[in-house]
């Protein structure tokens, strides 16, 4: 189930199912609860941002919902409502699942698009290909970063940036903080400035980053360096940093079945975007705003993508 335009809809299905539930069905309400309502009781026992509410809750329910039957009121895409039940199974019973992901997710490292475009699917991306990319982009007119999805390797990703960005790219958005003794209630923060320079063989062609609202941490960290080399970016607000999460117990902790113990989550980071702005809870905001779309997910096409493809195209016509 994903959260689109302010609708649940039903984004990916599992192989041979027969409940009658397809793939760009809208989901209206669960055990006749308005699905709005639904998903922020869900939401208000969710330590997620702001940004992610309702987007997780919609993503996650499916797997931790109980083994009852469940009752699905469901709009087809002809505007047909049905009444549905639904039986959870175990998650050990689920077999495969297909359609798009609500963020798109390829295994490829560099895909060959129309008209000489390149995308690189950053995420994939190691220190070690970097030597093969660079190869395989010899005659690019145009490149796509897909920076959607969390990145495996932090020296890949700023070696591909370096290839694009127009500038040095700084960030020094980051810093830790802590409680200075013995005075406690003074404040010391260390900045974590870092920066990214031109590589020497870099591209002169038109490039463009993705971004998704499920971008976050290391993943917002690059997108904020593209940004500041100069590379555009498409997509949706990401996530918003979380920072670096630590939990502390007392008392044995948090426990639902005792009421002795607590459980205290906090970060001692402070993350910013450019600007000085708060990323922690705010994300990241694309330059040119291209949500997925309910048609989108009904069609199963990577509407972001096609829109990075007719950036480029303009970009070569200027």
């Amino acid at each position: 189930m994903g959260w689109s335009y302010s609708r649940a809809i039903v984004v990916r299905e599992e192989e041979n199912q027969q409940t009658g539930v397809e793939i760009g069905d809208e989901i209206l309400k669960i055990n006749d609860q308005d699905i709005h309502d639904y998903l922020e009781d869900k939401a208000d026992s969710s330590l997620k941002s702001d940004l992610q509410r309702k987007t997780v809750p919609a993503y996650t329910d499916v797997f931790t919902a109980s083994l009852e039957s469940i009752e699905y009121q469901i709009k087809k895409p002809n505007g047909q409502t049905n009444t549905i039940q639904v039986t959870p199974k175990p998650i050990e019973a689920l077999t495969r699942f297909y359609g798009l992901r609500y963020v798109p997710r390829r295994d490829e490292k560099v895909e060959v698009l129309s008209n000489g475009f390149y995308r690189l699917n950053i995420y994939n991306i190691s220190s070690n290909d970097t030597a093969d990319v660079l190869e395989q982009l010899k005659d690019a007119k145009g490149v796509i970063l897909d920076m959607r999805n969390y990145p495996t390797d932090w020296h890949g990703w700023q070696t591909i940036l370096s290839w694009f960005i127009n500038n040095t790219a700084v960030n020094d958005t980051i810093s830790y903080s802590w409680q200075g003794a013995p005075n406690q209630t003074e404040i010391k923060q260390q900045p974590l400035s870092q920066t990214i320079q031109p590589a020497q063989n870099q591209f002169k062609v038109p490039v463009v980053a993705l971004s998704s609202r499920y971008s976050q941490s290391s993943n917002e960290h690059s997108l904020i360096f593209a940004r500041g080399g100069g590379i555009p970016i498409l997509g949706e607000p990401t996530s918003g940093i979380n920072g670096n999460i630590i939990e502390m117990d007392l008392f044995g902790g948090f426990n639902q079945n005792s009421a002795q113990g607590v459980t205290f989550i906090y970060t001692n980071m402070k993350a910013n975007r450019l600007n000085g702005d708060a990323l922690i809870n705010a994300g990241v905001k694309p330059d040119i705003l291209v949500p997925r779309t309910i048609q989108s997910h009904r069609d199963q096409v990577d509407n972001q993508l096609t829109a990075a493809i007719e950036y480029l195209k303009q970009q070569v016509e200027q």
